[in-house]
């Protein structure tokens, strides 16, 4: 209320004059307190990486009363205290910052807080305390360097045979401010642009698919990371040149003395000669332009593609030779030794032999017949016969048949055979034998293969191709008008088949690995995996404004809540926010953070959903779930809702 004094002044002849007061209000009130937040920014700050800035801003400080008369603001390292700066006058601005000095820094790692007193009219005054931040002046710290993850396109560290994914994978750590945010980059080391955007992604993500990429062979990439505190302090790390090679080595030839061509000087003494324990082979040719060769893989045995006559029955790795003897256009001639059983009352061997390049993958086998000549020499043989009914032989064109015979037999489940199970990987490195559903990659397929059951026959070599999962015979990949469509592996169990330029995989259908395997020289069977669907899109959101990630109370399960009183739950829903896509959902994973995508204070189980697939039947995302965190301990009490 406002009470006004009046003075009434009378003269001697009894006359008055009143004069009255502009009022005094009673005031017995302080100010009602406001909202404070620490930093000048639009959003309280928790941590800040400078020693010598401190700055506050207010909202919301009133009084009916009198009015607001000034502001005081003080920080100390307690709550209310005034240790960092004393109680100073801010007039009636509601944002405020002061500069320490170099000798006067902040302390680092000690809790900070902000106190703001606003005085009335009447002298009465009334203050808040902010929720407090700390200092931290140092930048994240990197736990794990950005690489290709193992097994994901990837069968040599640091290099991808892939050129439309890269799978990678680090590990920043901040245990002051935590990470907020991180930004990542791909560029290339060679000339020209490349065709790649800025990636900003939460703080809590330690692993990144890029997907529809346009790598080249024989070119190095970078991947960089950028992470960035809550201080706003950021480190960046790479993962160093990557090199991407998709396509397979070139076969050569052995390096033998021969009469049948002209001005060819390959032979030299002590090259393709045979002991009773050893043969000494030289051969040439091999190349690869992108990623260059660095080993090659040797057999040899009584049979094609046997390792019976090695010494272990295994193969023999060759490292490859760069300062050998250079013979014209055909590049350095290699030579190797193997090691084998005794080979006195052998009349031939079959030697193959397999040139492995710089991302690890193979070329076609150099598969040849070898007879073991008078005198220690190897003698190449050039005409021969079929070794099956699909006329496969040591003496033909490469990649081609001899006169292939009639009578192939194609057994069902193996008859009485021995029958494979086909497992499609996506660990190229094959550690693992994990069944795989789906693939980011439209370039390859890998595979490995068993023996299910051993009821007869062994396999005596496989032979590999890709096809519509659909199909009993490979089809729909491999044009059989201008392409092989089987490529022999030999006898080894597992092989990744790369697709050239142009010929990439269709996304949202599936695709079978397909394994023939022979039993003898008439007889094989065919088996395939349970099939891949390549999906090189990850999951989009809808830019329905209606559909979001919502906070929802417990009395309305519909709309968004912008605040809550519980303090140890969180309820929130996502409905038909994220879009299934080809391969639909797999799993979500749900965190609660103090800043967008920032650091997790809490992170849910992984909520496996129903699978989705272009087979199965049609399925909605909704999706909602409880939070229960409870001093920050996790408790996932299960999902709500349908799926």
């Amino acid at each position: 209320m406002t009470y006004y004094v009046t003075v009434t002044a009378c003269n001697m002849a009894s006359l008055c004059t009143m004069a009255t007061s502009d009022g005094v209000i009673l005031d017995v009130t302080a100010p009602r307190t406001g909202n404070i937040m620490d930093g000048t920014r639009d959003e309280d700050v928790q941590y800040q990486a400078s020693r010598t800035f401190l700055g506050c801003k207010w909202r919301g400080f009133h009084d009916p009363e009198s009015g607001l008369a000034h502001y005081e603001w003080r920080v100390g390292t307690t709550p209310g205290g005034d240790e960092i700066l004393a109680a100073t006058n801010a007039a009636l601005e509601e944002a405020i910052f002061h500069t320490l000095s170099r000798d006067h820094q902040l302390p680092v790692g000690q809790t900070l807080y902000t106190t703001v007193r606003a005085y009335n009219k009447a002298g009465l005054y009334s203050e808040i305390t902010s929720n407090g931040f700390l200092v931290d002046i140092t930048p994240p710290e990197v736990v794990v360097t950005p690489g290709i993850l193992d097994g994901h396109g990837s069968i040599v560290a640091g290099t991808s045979i892939s050129r439309t994914t890269l799978r990678i994978g680090w590990k920043f750590k901040d245990e002051e401010s935590y990470i907020e945010r991180q930004y990542l980059s791909i560029s290339s080391h060679q000339l020209g642009e490349f065709k790649s955007s800025l990636l900003k992604i939460p703080g809590l993500v330690e692993e990144y698919t890029l997907s529809q990429l346009d790598l080249h062979d024989g070119s190095s990439y970078t991947v960089k990371l950028v992470a960035c505190n809550m201080a706003g302090l950021c480190h960046s790390s790479d993962t160093g040149a990557m090199l991407v090679d998709s396509s397979n080595p070139l076969t050569g030839a052995l390096a033998v003395h021969t009469d049948h061509a002209a001005g060819l000087s390959r032979h030299q003494s002590g090259w393709m000669t045979w002991n009773r324990t050893r043969l000494n082979l030289a051969w040439l040719g091999f190349s690869d332009l992108h990623s260059g060769i660095t080993h090659y893989i040797i057999t040899a045995g009584s049979a094609e593609f046997g390792t019976d006559l090695t010494e272990g029955s295994t193969f023999v790795l060759v490292q490859h030779n760069v300062s050998g003897i250079e013979h014209e256009d055909e590049g350095r001639v290699q030579t190797g030794v193997v090691d084998t059983n005794d080979l006195s009352s052998t009349p031939s061997v079959f030697v193959a032999i397999w040139a492995v390049n710089g991302v690890g993958l193979k070329s076609d086998a150099l598969h040849l017949e070898l007879e073991l000549g008078a005198g220690g020499k190897l003698e190449l043989v050039r005409r021969c016969q079929s070794y099956n009914c699909e006329g496969h032989c040591v003496c033909a064109v490469q990649d081609r048949t001899c006169h292939h015979t009639r009578g192939c037999t194609q057994l069902l489940d193996g008859g009485s055979k021995n029958v494979l199970a086909v497992t499609d990987v996506t660990d190229l490195r094959f550690t693992t034998s994990e069944d795989i559903d789906y693939s980011p990659s439209d370039t390859f397929m890998a595979a490995r293969w068993t023996v299910l059951k051993q009821q007869g026959l062994p396999f005596t070599q496989y032979e590999v191709s890709l096809g519509d999962s659909d199909s009993d015979y490979p089809t729909g990949v491999f044009d059989s008008h201008s392409h092989r469509v089987w490529f022999s592996v030999g006898r080894q169990t597992s092989a990744v088949i790369l697709l050239a330029h142009g010929e990439d995989l269709s996304s949202r259908l599936w695709y079978s690995f397909f394994v023939r395997g022979w039993y003898n020289a008439t007889t094989y069977n065919i088996f395939k995996s349970d099939g891949v669907m390549v999906d090189t899109a990850p999951p989009k959101t809808t830019d329905n404004q209606a559909l979001a990630v919502i906070e929802l109370s417990d009395d309305d399960r519909v709309k968004d809540a912008d605040f809550q009183m519980a303090t140890d739950t969180v309820r929130v829903s996502w409905t038909n926010k994220f879009l299934p896509g080809a391969a639909g959902i797999l799993k979500y994973q749900v965190y609660i953070s103090t800043s967008p995508g920032g650091h997790s204070i809490h992170a849910s189980d992984d909520l496996t959903t129903t699978k989705y697939t272009a087979r199965g039947p049609e399925s909605t995302s909704s999706h909602s779930v409880l939070l229960q965190c409870p001093g920050l301990q996790q408790s996932w009490p299960g999902q709500l809702g349908s799926l």
